[in-house]
């Protein structure tokens, strides 16, 4: 069927990224999904709940894919990432992330708070992995760790409202610092001083928390 055609190209370039390095493919076969996926939801989508569990359920295997795709090959072989590897990365993130806002965000909103914390929880296990097999490769690990303090930290504002928020990151900042002085890693410790910095601030420049402060 010719709904099929997309995973299964998804998957058959994943199962090559395994043995080989081929960069050109990889990119190709990532911008080809979202230019399928992207004008397949343009034409058909109509945002009802009949058709928001298959999109959703499609975006969140192509993101499974394309999450493990820049990283397998490396992590099998013990190679170290390359830039465009990273930006691959990004990509996959801003589209699944961007696709599920758009249809999320009428009628179901509290459920982007959920999304947020499900990719930063990938984020976080992709970093242990990178951590255990190529624990030199420090730019990669600082990526994995930033994506995945971002998406905690935007869950957030996306979940809870007014002081919920500020109580969040003034907790988050403290989890953050002490797991940076735990594993002694520099970069932690200064995602929590801007986790942080970003609740003090909400503190005193925000009218809904200032004056219950």
């Amino acid at each position: 069927p010719r709904s099929m055609t997309g995973p299964l190209v998804a998957l058959g370039v994943l199962a090559v990224a395994f043995f080989r390095g081929w960069r050109l493919l990889d990119a190709l076969a990532l911008a080809g999904t979202f230019v399928l996926y992207g004008g397949w939801y343009a034409k058909f989508y109509d945002y009802k709940p009949a058709s928001m569990a298959p999109a959703l359920a499609w975006l969140g295997a192509f993101y499974a894919v394309f999450l493990a795709l820049p990283f397998v090959y490396h992590l099998v072989r013990r190679v170290r990432f390359t830039v465009e590897r990273f930006i691959m990365a990004l990509a996959n993130a801003a589209f699944a992330f961007g696709m599920a806002l758009d249809m999320l965000h009428r009628d179901y909103a509290i459920s982007l708070g959920f999304v947020a914390l499900g990719m930063a929880a990938a984020y976080l296990v992709l970093g242990s992995i990178i951590r255990r097999r190529l624990p030199e490769d420090a730019p990669t690990l600082f990526g994995a760790i930033a994506m995945t303090v971002t998406f905690l930290t935007l869950a957030v504002p996306l979940q809870l409202h007014a002081n919920g928020i500020l109580l969040a990151w003034a907790m988050e900042g403290p989890i953050l610092a002490y797991l940076g002085y735990r594993f002694r890693y520099l970069p932690v410790r200064a995602f929590a001083a801007a986790v942080l910095a970003v609740a003090v601030g909400r503190l005193f420049f925000s009218g809904d928390t200032w004056p219950l402060h």
